[in-house]
């Protein structure tokens, strides 16, 4: 009947865990979806998920609370020197309906020779109504999905990227480069367990109901 129990316990506790799409512990999440198009074709299905973050940007003379604008980065191959030499991502380019009020701006690996900014793809940010009002992603709430095809010619299957929460109204002091709110890196969007599991764990809890009443 221990054992009955344990087996119980350990099915009940990972269709429980399989049930946290996000874990919800970092401020910004992005989390991703891997398409193989055949070939060398791949597309990254992207889904944002602002859990905390609740700055306030400058836009359009408003202001707005939550993710406003990200970029994505994808490797790229430098030399001693940080210059940019090559990437195993190319062709990279944002496909499919973007969520409503949502656009992609300029944006793409960098050119060899040049210094290296870690090959980042587009800038992702709202686009304004008739009343040049934007809708940021808020805290508490997920936005997605952002489809971006690219040839992959490195060895294995693609993988994470970093990305960044930015805000264009603002400058970083150092670098002159838009004011870094959140760096984070893209995560697999987990799997959900087959409904056979589920039912697994319904059975062991019914079976053990009745041994408990013999």
């Amino acid at each position: 009947m221990k054992g009955l129990y344990a087996v119980l316990f350990a099915t009940l506790m990972l269709t429980g865990l399989a049930g946290q799409a996000v874990a919800q512990t970092d401020p910004v999440d992005i989390l991703y979806s891997l398409e193989p198009l055949g070939g060398n074709q791949y597309e990254y299905d992207y889904t944002v998920y602002n859990n905390t973050l609740n700055n306030t940007t400058m836009a359009n003379g408003k202001m707005y609370e939550g993710v406003l604008w990200f970029n994505v980065y994808f490797p790229v191959i430098t030399n001693a020197a940080g210059q940019y030499v090559g990437s195993n991502y190319s062709n990279l380019q944002a496909v499919g309906p973007m969520p409503a009020g949502w656009q992609i701006g300029t944006g793409g690996i960098n050119q060899p020779g040049t210094p290296s900014f870690s090959g980042y793809f587009g800038i992702y940010g709202p686009t304004g109504d008739a009343n040049g009002s934007y809708a940021p992603i808020g805290p508490g709430q997920s936005l997605g999905v952002f489809y971006v095809t690219f040839t992959y010619s490195g060895s294995g299957t693609p993988g994470s990227q970093a990305f960044q929460v930015i805000d264009l109204s603002a400058t970083d002091p150092v670098t002159h480069f838009p004011e870094v709110l959140y760096p984070g890196t893209t995560e697999p969007d987990p799997v959900p367990l087959p409904p056979s599991v589920y039912m697994l764990g319904a059975s062991l809890v019914a079976l053990a109901f009745v041994r408990k009443k013999r």
